[in-house]
């Protein structure tokens, strides 16, 4: 009977019996499938000096076969390479015959070989072979371990023997049998064996909650929610200071603590212009440990898409505009070839389990990619006031000390987050009524000059901030 076995990506076909009939069957029916014949067993020379391989019929006996007559049958098989297991093949001539008749490569034994000889030699070679090693390459690595391993077994104990010369090679042009393919060994089995636990690694880079805590937002949580259902890329546009980071993070967090990304959560930062090989090696290092930093860059990309692909994961892009060059003019911080690898590895990921959130001050058209899109936008008036509360705790002013004025800065802040923990601080020192003035003051100076990604209100505040902060240093206040 036929027993096939795979090894690896390669599949071995055992012939039982091993006979000249079925031999010549399975190779016509199958012209040009298989890699590699190879004959272990008997080789010899008949009565008219003619060489032969021994084969066996139905029964079991012994089928002495000239190399003529093999080669005959042989003729139209298209097998790139012979392997000839057998004592001296390499004098019987079929290896000639083979090569004339158009393979590529034809191992054999020049003389009688010792078992443990041939098992160095063919372990070797065929180790070399699935590698991607060429047939010489082979050879040459399967007779060096012969060599290396000369210990031979006789009546008198293991006694060294140079045999290595018995295998050789008849080529008449260099052959790779065996591209090896990239094959991504599933996430299953590297987390098996990860430093990690999944557990450990559900959160990967989120940054620390604020001082003040994750406040608000439910509205923009249930909206992300809903964008998800129906689409696994979600683009958060808003100004610097808005709250863009805040949100995602909580919104991770959310998840975290609702079993909603069971797959993991992933945070990136592309401030400082992280590119794809971040984002992979973040991923597979949280799940597959060092294991997976020894792999090859093609199987990362390819480990780490099948786990996205089957895995509820969420990641999360953030501070993203200044990938593509922001403000508008300035220089990207990554190559075309960069950014094309982001944008071909979100297409790649439809279809799939996982999201990609993306927060950015602008839009991001060129990613092509057909986003949902949020705009982000201030506080509600009673989370700007919860956040205020806390800010004016840290510093040590008494809310209910605060003059009717203090919410009329409130609503002139616009729920800015950013601006709230900027201005508020200087409630301790000045009163609303002067902090009112004095933004007002820098909303008219800094009218008409809006900054590309940032509110008037913010940049007044930051610039407010920074000269009071000045001038306290230069009075020796500070």
């Amino acid at each position: 009977m036929n027993k096939n076995y795979s090894i690896g990506d390669n599949s071995l076909k055992v012939l039982r019996p091993p006979s000249l009939k079925k031999f010549e069957a399975e190779l016509q029916a199958n012209k040009g499938f298989y890699h590699i014949v190879h004959f272990d067993g008997h080789g010899n020379f008949d009565s008219e000096t003619q060489g032969v391989l021994v084969f066996e019929d139905e029964q079991g006996n012994e089928q002495a076969v000239s190399a003529r007559e093999i080669a005959q049958y042989l003729t139209d098989c298209r097998v790139p390479i012979f392997v000839l297991n057998a004592c001296k093949s390499g004098q019987v001539g079929v290896a000639g015959q083979l090569v004339k008749l158009g393979a590529k490569g034809v191992v054999a034994m020049a003389y009688s070989v010792y078992a443990k000889g041939a098992e160095h030699f063919i372990g070797r070679l065929y180790g070399e072979l699935v590698r991607g090693e060429c047939i010489a390459t082979a050879v040459a690595a399967g007779r060096k371990s012969m060599s290396i391993d000369k210990m031979r077994p006789s009546p008198k104990g293991n006694l060294p023997l140079q045999d290595w010369l018995v295998p050789v090679l008849y080529q008449q042009e260099p052959y790779t049998p065996f591209v090896p393919q990239k094959t991504a060994p599933s996430f299953t089995d590297l987390m098996a064996q990860a430093d990690n636990t999944p557990e450990s690694s559900k959160a990967v880079g989120l940054p620390d909650e604020s001082a003040y805590g994750f406040i608000g937002r439910d509205y923009e949580i249930l909206r992300l929610e809903r964008a998800f259902r129906q689409n696994h890329l979600v683009l958060v546009q808003g100004m610097g200071g808005v709250g863009k980071t805040e949100l995602a993070a909580g919104f991770a967090r959310w998840l975290d603590d609702t079993q909603g990304r069971t797959g993991g959560m992933f945070f990136t930062s592309f401030e400082q212009g992280a590119g794809l090989s971040q984002v992979i090696n973040q991923i597979g290092r949280a799940l597959g440990g060092e294991r997976f930093s020894q792999m090859m860059p093609e199987q990362q990309d390819a480990v780490v898409q099948q786990y996205l692909q089957t895995n509820p994961c969420l990641l999360i892009w953030d501070n993203f505009e200044p990938v593509n060059g922001f403000p508008t003019g300035n220089e990207p911080l990554l190559s075309g070839e960069e950014r094309n690898k982001l944008k071909r590895f979100l297409k790649e990921l439809r279809g799939g389990k996982s999201w990609v959130l993306i927060t950015s001050r602008r839009q991001e058209p060129w990613l092509d990619c057909g986003y949902s899109l949020i705009n982000l936008r201030g506080l509600s008036q009673a989370d700007a006031q919860e956040l205020a509360a806390k800010i004016l705790q840290t510093v040590g002013v008494e809310r209910k000390n605060l003059p009717a004025e203090y919410l009329e800065l409130l609503k002139l802040l616009g729920g800015h987050p950013l601006s709230l923990r900027v201005v508020l601080p200087h409630l301790k020192m000045q009163t609303p009524v002067q902090l009112i003035e004095a933004l007002r003051q820098g909303l008219d100076t800094f009218r008409g000059q809006e900054e590309e990604g940032r509110e008037k209100s913010l940049t007044v505040s930051l610039d407010y901030s920074f000269a009071t902060v000045s001038s306290y240093l230069a009075r020796g206040d500070g």
